[in-house]
């Protein structure tokens, strides 16, 4: 496209450049909301399945020699979350006394 004087007709292309890039930032924004919404429900969840493990069959397990390290109780409680804790849900099993970290 070309005009009278010989100059291009550039107003339409920077036109359609802006609504581009509008469009990929609203987009990217979008994204960006959606992820993190689905993060915090993930985490909620895993959360939630944990404690229902930990209040089950976990807690059973739990004794005195589990807390004082004893390598008998806690090859039980090993055993324990290995068989009623289904599939590879479970990373790492952390016990922490009612009142600490």
């Amino acid at each position: 496209m070309s005009r009278a004087d010989g100059r291009f007709a550039t107003r339409p292309l920077v036109a359609f450049i802006a609504a581009g890039v509008v469009a990929m930032l609203v987009g990217a924004g979008a994204s960006m909301l959606l992820a993190r919404t689905l993060r915090s429900a993930e985490l909620r969840d895993a959360e939630d399945v944990a404690g229902a493990f930990a209040r089950g069959p976990v807690q059973a397990g739990l004794s005195d020699g589990v807390v004082s390290g004893g390598p008998t109780a806690v090859a039980v409680l090993d055993g324990i979350v290995k068989h009623e804790v289904p599939g590879k849900v479970v990373v790492a099993v952390k016990l922490r006394e009612p009142g600490g970290p």
